[in-house]
Parts: structure tokens; C-alpha cells; sequence
């Protein structure tokens, strides 16, 4: 039979006192440093704490210097590994407050969903004044992630310019705060745009619109887009199908004032005139009206001429800039309704970002062998290889090629320019005006249906034609942006694979080897 001894041990009277004022002395400091951090000032009696803490801990040192001697190496130890901590924390801290001074994020998407548009920076990078945003959207409960979107965006435009100043209120949450910041009730998902006294409000959530409310609020002064009325042109006032309604709201949007003008009731165009637009007119212009428009061209104006097949072309409008209409129809055969397919664009700054394109029912629009002097004819848009222009266009003809037929790549659409900015002032110390003219074999794509579609840039290049043509190549449109439906399709052998090797495989290997090393270690 053992019996089993117990070990004590004795402590002094020393022993005892020494360890209550080492106790003491650690209370007594973290209660001073606790006091001092609340008041934030060192008074008397903080004082007198922490200096009844360092005393004591001087008398346990005293007292308990055997043991602390003892100790010693291994307190060394201890604090070398704390202080390793603390420095790993202090960088640590430091990275962070790093990165809270100088956000950033790095935009992987194939579509740059997270990263502004050259064209939004552009229109930033312009502010004169500050710009403020404010967001009244909820940011808990089931719509907080519109809220979360909303605070992502404004930041993006804080970063690209400091004149924006942004913040996101939740009027659930916290509704003192958003009464007070609109003056009265307010309801949330929502967002205001304020400059220099103006304010725009939000409702839809994007870069295009968000940015087209910063136009309207740092651009107090609209241009004025004139629609040519009276020649059986689309009507900017319908939005049904073939009505350029939809255009109209689109150009508002940009900050434009639009109008009809009806040419018989003035006798020239209207000084304000920054750009106007003859969509697709059914009948014949009368010489008159085309002189005026002649004239306004000569004198530096801006224009977008849409001729569609079948219809009178504007000769006065045209013959003189070095354009050629044709008297055809442009087909596509792989287009299962015939329309002309643009697949790539020629460069230019209105179709730069531009890929693909349908025109529903468009003539070509070529440039003249010898354009006029001191004009110059790009093409914009042409079509496939496959195409060709049809020229039997009279009712019940059927649509196929033929030796009369030219075929493919046909232009489309073409700019003229004379003239520039640059160009030398004449005597009078006016500076000559630039006369920027486009020309496009079809009204369609820029009327509805056409204009709403998604995944075709037809309804982008109608909107930087006009952008173009008014001088305001910054506001060059903003394609929106929509998440592709990246999906992986397995087979059922790809599937067995993957199921086998997560659900068997991998988990049998790893508790082997737990086991393997388990066995080792006896």
C-alpha cells in the first residue's frame, strides 16, 4: 500500500504581504489608468491612485525579490513574446488606419460593374463648385442592400473628386437626423444632388442617372436640341412604335432642353439652336427650308440628318459636305429580319466604346470620291461583308442579290466637319465656328422600340452623335452595366467526380492522416 505524500509550502509573513501589494498594486494602477482615460486630465486624486499603485508594486519587488529573481528569465521570455505581439498589432493598426485614410478597391469584373466610366470621371474631374450627396435609404431590414449600393456608389464619386461630399442617412433608423437635413417628413430610397443652391433627386439608382442629376445641378444653362417638324419627321412626343419619345426623355436626362421646329414658321434657325435633327422625313424638305438649314450649316451649325430608304434625300443637305446617299436598302441575310448588322465601328470619339449595332431599315451613306476642300468625310458605321444593297425596292420585288446589287461593306452612318475650334480668327477677331454634320442611313434604331434595346450599342451611338454634335464630348453616353449570368454546366461523369472526391476522398484522407500521425506519436 503507498501513500501518497503532499507537498506544501510555507509562506512567510513577508511571503504574504508582499503578494497582497503585488494584487494591490496591479487594481490600483489599471483603476487609475481606467480614471484617467474617462476624464481625459490628470487630476490630484488620480494621482495619488497611481502613486499608491507604483509604491506598492516598488514594495513587492522588495519583498518578493527572491521570487522575482526566480521568475526573472521566464518573465524576460513572456515579455519578449508580448512585446512581439504589441509591434505585430501596432503594424497591424497601422495598415489599418492606412487603408481607412486612402480607400481603394481593385474592380476584377469582366464589365467594370464597380468602376465609374471614363465618361462619369470626365464630368468630375470638370466640377467648379462642391457637390453634395446625400442618400435617404434604410440600411438594415430587407432594403438594405439598395442602401449598401447607394453608399458604395456616392463613395466612388467621392473618390473620383473631392468636390463631392457624400452621406447616407437612414430616415427608419435614425428619422430626427433626416427630418432635420430635409427641412420636413422625407421618405427613403432616395437621393439628393445639391450645388450652388440647386437639387436634384434621384430615384433610380446608377452611374447614368446619378451623373446626369450632377449635370443638371453644376450646369444651371440647358442647350437646346431642335427635332425638324412638318416633313412627316418622328414625332419626339409619341412613344409608341417608331416615336422618338423615348430619345427625347433620354436627352433630358443629359441636361438638354429639346423643341420642335417648324422651319416655315421662322425665317432662319434660332440663335439657340445647339443642335438640330431631322429624323427620317417622309416627305420632300421644300428648297426654301433646305436653304435655310444650308445656311445654318455654312455658318458653323451642328446637325444630325437620319435618312431612311424610300424617302426623299435633302440634296442641298448633303451634295455640298461630300455625302453620298444611296437609293437602296442595306440587307443582312444572317439577320433573320434583314437588318443591317454594324459588328465594328470606325474609330471615332462617338463610337469609341461602341461594338455591335442592328439598323432596322437603312440605306448606305457614303463618303464623295473628292470631297469638297476644306471638308472632311469619315465613315462611322458600316456593314457586314455578307451584305449588300438592294436595289429593286419597288412593292412585292423580292429581296436578292443581283449584279445591280453593291455588295458589303456598305457605310451606314458618316461624319462631316469643316472647320475648328483651333483654326485661325479671321480679321474681325471672331473665331471661326466648326460645322459638325452627321448622317445616318436610318431613323429606326433611334426610335422605339429600338432605342430601349438592350445589348445592342444603337441606342449609345444616337445619344454621343448628339453629345458629339453639342460640344459636349464628356457627356459621351454611359453604357449601363448589368452582371453576365456566368454559369457552370457539368456532366453527370463530372459530376460523380466532384461529389466522390468532396464527400469521400478528401474527408478519408485527412482522418487517415490524423490517424497516421496519432500512431507515429505512441
Amino acid at each position: 500500500m503507498s501513500s501518497t505524500r503532499m507537498h506544501h509550502i510555507e509562506l512567510s509573513g513577508r511571503d504574504r504581504v508582499g503578494i497582497a501589494l503585488g494584487w494591490a498594486s496591479l487594481v490600483l494602477l489599471l483603476a487609475g489608468l481606467i480614471w484617467w482615460a474617462g476624464e481625459s486630465v490628470l487630476s490630484r486624486w488620480n494621482w495619488l491612485v497611481l502613486g499608491a499603485g507604483a509604491a506598492s508594486a516598488v514594495a513587492y519587488l522588495i519583498l518578493r525579490k527572491g521570487a522575482v529573481a526566480d521568475t526573472l528569465p521566464r518573465l524576460l521570455q513572456n515579455l519578449n513574446t508580448g512585446a512581439f505581439i504589441l509591434l505585430l498589432l501596432a503594424i497591424l493598426g497601422f495598415v489599418n488606419y492606412i487603408a481607412m485614410r486612402h480607400y481603394g478597391q481593385l474592380d476584377l469584373t469582366k464589365q467594370r460593374l464597380y468602376s465609374l466610366s471614363p465618361q462619369t470621371k470626365e464630368v468630375l474631374k470638370g466640377l467648379k463648385g462642391e457637390v453634395e450627396l446625400t442618400g435617404f435609404y434604410q440600411l438594415a431590414g430587407r432594403s438594405a442592400s439598395e442602401g449598401f449600393r447607394a453608399r458604395d456608389l456616392m463613395r466612388q464619386y467621392h473618390d473620383a473628386s473631392k468636390q463631392v461630399k457624400f452621406e447616407i442617412i437612414d430616415p427608419v433608423a435614425d428619422p430626427a437626423r433626416a427630418t432635420a437635413k430635409a427641412g420636413g417628413s422625407v421618405y427613403s430610397q432616395q437621393l439628393w444632388v445639391e450645388s450652388g443652391g440647386r437639387k436634384e433627386t434621384v430615384y433610380t439608382l446608377g452611374e447614368q442617372e446619378l451623373t446626369s442629376a450632377i449635370l443638371k445641378a453644376t450646369r444651371p444653362q440647358k442647350k437646346k436640341v431642335y427635332f425638324l417638324f412638318g416633313h412627316g419627321e418622328r414625332d419626339i412626343e409619341s412613344s409608341e412604335q417608331g416615336g422618338m419619345g423615348p430619345a427625347r426623355s433620354g436627352l433630358e436626362d443629359f441636361n438638354y432642353e429639346t423643341s420642335k421646329l417648324v422651319l416655315r414658321t421662322v425665317k432662319e434657325i434660332p440663335k439657340d439652336a445647339a443642335v438640330i435633327v431631322v429624323a427620317g422625313p417622309k416627305n420632300g424638305i421644300p428648297d426654301d427650308d433646305q436653304e435655310k438649314l444650308a445656311k445654318y450649316l455654312e455658318a458653323g451649325g451642328k446637325m444630325l440628318l437620319m435618312a431612311d430608304p424610300l424617302t426623299p434625300v435633302p440634296e442641298k443637305l448633303v451634295k455640298p459636305w461630300g455625302v453620298e446617299v444611296g437609293n437602296n436598302l442595306v440587307y443582312d441575310p444572317r439577320d433573320p429580319r434583314g437588318f443591317a448588322i454594324v459588328e465594328k465601328f470606325e474609330f471615332h470619339q462617338m463610337t469609341k466604346d461602341l461594338q455591335v449595332a442592328y439598323f432596322p431599315i437603312a440605306r448606305s451613306v457614303e463618303a464623295a470620291a473628292t470631297p469638297p476642300a476644306g471638308v472632311t468625310v469619315e465613315p462611322l458605321a458600316k456593314s457586314s461583308g455578307v451584305s449588300w444593297g438592294e436595289t429593286k425596292l419597288s412593292g412585292g420585288a423580292t429581296i436578292q442579290r443581283d449584279a445591280a446589287d453593291k455588295n458589303g461593306p456598305l457605310g451606314l452612318a458618316v461624319v462631316v466637319t469643316k472647320g475648328s475650334a483651333s483654326d485661325t480668327p479671321e480679321q474681325t477677331g471672331e473665331a471661326k465656328k466648326s460645322t459638325r454634320l452627321v448622317v445616318v442611313g436610318d431613323s429606326d434604331f433611334a426610335t422605339a422600340p429600338f432605342i430601349s434595346v438592350m445589348g445592342t450599342d444603337g441606342p449609345l451611338f444616337f445619344f454621343n452623335i448628339i453629345n458629339w454634335l453639342a460640344e459636349e464630348e464628356a457627356l459621351v453616353s454611359i453604357p449601363p452595366k448589368t452582371p453576365e449570368n456566368n454559369q457552370v454546366f457539368l456532366g453527370a461523369s463530372q459530376s460523380r467526380f466532384i461529389l466522390i472526391t468532396t464527400v469521400f476522398i478528401i474527408p478519408i484522407g485527412v482522418l487517415l492522416s490524423g490517424v497516421l500521425v496519432w500512431w507515429r506519436r505512441r
